[in-house]
């Protein structure tokens, strides 16, 4: 005959996940809305555009753009084609590198 410490513990392994009690590194008052159209993409990757299919950080900026820091540069995308950004040594105002980990405001 199990325990009833065993019984409680399996009936709350097959209990549904609340997602309100899983942790948020964000609140979802601190995300800002994107706008009032419906945006759908199922797969960007290298067929499309960015420039390495690793990406570090995705940010979207006020203007809409959304950017992606591969090891391969910075990736801006405007919903149509990506531009991007590598270091350029002649350039003091270029990217210093090409491995992009995180994005400032």
């Amino acid at each position: 005959m199990p325990k009833s410490s065993d019984s409680a513990q399996a009936k709350a392994a097959d209990a549904p996940i609340s997602h309100s009690s899983v942790p948020s590194r964000v609140s979802r008052n601190a995300l800002p809305p994107i706008c009032n159209c419906v945006l759908r993409f199922d797969r960007i990757g290298i067929e499309q555009g960015l420039s390495q299919s690793s990406v570090n950080v995705i940010f979207q900026d006020s203007r809409g753009f959304l950017w992606y820091g591969t090891q391969d540069g910075l990736n801006r995308y405007d919903g149509y084609t990506f531009k991007v950004y590598k270091p350029d040594p002649d350039a003091s105002y270029s990217l210093s590198d090409r491995w992009i980990t995180a994005t400032q405001r």
